[in-house]
């Protein structure tokens, strides 16, 4: 199961609104989350980091992964040049810089990328995702391909999503071995979602969906969600049944 489901995608899954400037006296005031703690069984496995700009948007992310044998960092630097968004990726292991690639990404008149390039950042290739969205700001089609000598069996052609209620509740895979997955979502109806693309700065990413994911259906298997809030209303942890659970701190 991806691990963006976590952080609702804090990246795969998809945005509500616009960001707005922080006003502690507004109370439509979207939340920024500026952390996330992921544990299995108690056991802190990976820290997520978020940094804003002045206008809210993401200018900086990192992702620390570390055990009792290794350590793994990920940076990502957000560039907003007109309509082109440009992500600088720095990969570190055990201290040690692994690769460095850019991200350059087309932009549509709402703010929503519409075309990303890839590069290896090794010389040996780029890929490209384009992305549709639905006349409500969802997206529903991811079509990626890429240039590199030997992409990895098992990746991600296309990805077409069924939007009901503001809410993705189906999304289909279809991967470059011919294989296709189909990922179910319920959701909790009566609890609003703050933890989606709108709350990490990736507006780009299109609209969020407005309520939290309940449970997560993938062929056979199936993972269940439950949620704990401060009292502004804002999720603060994630607990699922897999004996993982995100503790999430807000600026």
């Amino acid at each position: 199961m991806k691990r963006n489901l976590f952080i609702i995608s804090l990246c795969l899954i998809n945005i509500m609104s616009f960001s707005c400037k922080k006003d502690n006296n507004n109370t439509n005031v979207i939340p920024l989350i500026s952390t996330t703690l992921t544990y299995n069984n108690g056991k802190l496995l990976y820290k997520d980091t978020f940094v804003y700009n002045m206008d809210n948007k993401l200018s900086y992310y990192s992702y620390t992964y570390n055990n009792s044998f290794s350590n793994f960092d990920y940076h990502e630097q957000y560039n907003y040049v007109g309509n082109n968004l440009i992500i600088c990726k720095k990969y570190m292991y055990n201290n040690l810089n692994l690769n460095i690639s850019i991200d350059s990404m087309t932009l549509n008149g709402n703010g929503f990328c519409i075309l990303d390039r890839q590069n290896s950042g090794e010389g040996n290739g780029f890929s490209l995702t384009n992305y549709k969205y639905n006349s409500d700001g969802y997206r529903i089609e991811f079509d990626h391909s890429d240039s590199f000598f030997n992409p990895f069996v098992g990746t991600i052609n296309t990805i077409k999503y069924i939007i009901s209620g503001k809410n993705t509740i189906i999304d289909t895979i279809k991967r470059n071995d011919n294989s296709i997955d189909i990922e179910r979502y319920e959701y909790y109806t009566d609890k609003t979602n703050t933890i989606g693309n709108e709350n990490n700065g990736k507006t780009f990413m299109g609209k969020q969906d407005i309520n939290l994911i309940k449970i997560y259906i993938s062929n056979s298997d199936s993972v269940i969600y439950n949620y704990e809030f401060d009292k502004k209303g804002r999720v603060i942890n994630i607990i699922n049944s897999n004996n993982e659970n995100v503790i999430i701190k807000y600026l």
